[in-house]
């Protein structure tokens, strides 16, 4: 799976995705934590990409996120919840 796909996109725990585009040149954090409805983690997906995703969705019991989770490719860990993917870029 190519993150570069998904960039500037919500990968939603319902299996959709819809376009999340920055309201400025970068995302501010307000931004972020309203994607994924709570606190943020940042968790790299490739070398120019990250993943934002809910630091406490585990301990919430959010739904696993599939296409998330195989963009993550981790096979020790799942993504729950919504997840935001973006460039290193869109980050400050």
């Amino acid at each position: 799976m190519n993150p570069k796909q998904y960039e500037r996109k919500l990968l939603k725990a319902d299996g959709s995705v819809t376009d999340y585009p920055p309201k400025g040149k970068t995302y501010t954090l307000e931004q972020m934590q309203a994607a994924v409805g709570g606190y943020i983690q940042i968790v790299p997906v490739g070398r120019l990409h990250l993943m934002v995703i809910n630091e406490e969705g585990k301990l919430h019991g959010l739904p696993r996120n599939d296409k998330a989770t195989e963009l993550y490719n981790n096979p020790n860990d799942e993504i729950v919840g919504d997840a935001l993917v973006c460039s290193n870029q869109d980050i400050d």
